[in-house]
């Protein structure tokens, strides 16, 4: 709770990033309940983990919570309440994360599901699918973040804002939210798709994270440059755009001069 008051209820992270935080607060609150922050050792730290992988957690999920482990020891340390963090000895690399398939829905997959669902829906899927935006930027944009045809996304997964062109077919409303019938909570949507898409018996399920994918797939094939694309998803390296090299057949990696 002293991390919550001294760290996340003051602004000092992203809003998203809090929140994530406080999931992973109360996933290790069993396991460290009853123990007082000096008591925290690295075999504490490894039985945890040990404990967390016979539960099946996903690696993924384990280096989220030691993320939080580390920021509330870091934390402690800088207001005297341990000596040091010993999350900074701990080798994070022994818990590698498998990379999730990626797939991707076809034109005609989408435009089957945007015919079935209702119109602030279907708008949404088709946002998604030709701006490659993440769910949550594209929840929140605003008609004054639009100047011309350029949308710009302040509150990005990188903290960065980035400037995208609008899709020829959208026209802005006047005022408000771009998506205007839609609930700006990222899960709420979520779910709402998810329960939805159950629904949708007609066409393949996919989550509204593989509109994104779908995107820069499409514009991969298309020949579009990499380091340009990368800009456009906002993604902290090409690196990471790279992947979707695999799922365009002949396509490789090219710069512009």
């Amino acid at each position: 709770m002293t991390y919550c008051i001294g760290v996340l209820d003051q602004g000092s992270v992203k809003p998203t990033t809090a929140t994530r935080y406080r999931v992973s607060l109360r996933q290790i609150d069993p396991y460290f309940r009853s123990l007082p922050l000096p008591a925290i050792t690295m075999k504490v730290i490894t039985t945890f983990i040990t404990a967390r992988q016979k539960e099946g957690t996903t690696n993924a999920t384990i280096r989220r919570d030691l993320t939080i482990i580390s920021r509330v020891l870091a934390y402690a340390a800088a207001n005297g309440m341990v000596e040091r963090n010993i999350m900074a000895d701990y080798d994070r690399n022994m818990l590698r994360e498998a990379r999730r398939q990626i797939s991707a829905p076809d034109d005609a997959t989408i435009a089957r599901a945007i015919e079935l669902v209702s119109p602030e829906w279907g708008l949404l899927v088709r946002w998604l699918r030709d701006t490659g935006m993440r769910l949550g930027e594209a929840l929140r944009a605003e008609r004054a973040h639009v100047h011309g045809r350029d949308l710009t996304i302040h509150q990005t997964k990188s903290g960065r804002p980035r400037t995208i062109e609008l899709p020829d077919w959208f026209e802005p409303p006047k005022a408000g939210y771009l998506l205007p019938d839609l609930h700006r909570d990222v899960n709420t949507a979520s779910n709402g798709w998810a329960h939805l898409r159950r629904k949708i018996k007609a066409v393949p399920r996919f989550r509204l994270h593989d509109l994104r994918h779908a995107y820069a797939i499409a514009e991969i094939r298309a020949g579009r440059d990499i380091y340009d694309l990368s800009r456009h998803l906002g993604h902290s390296s090409v690196k990471v755009t790279e992947i979707y090299l695999g799922y365009a057949k002949g396509r490789s990696a090219v710069s512009r001069r």
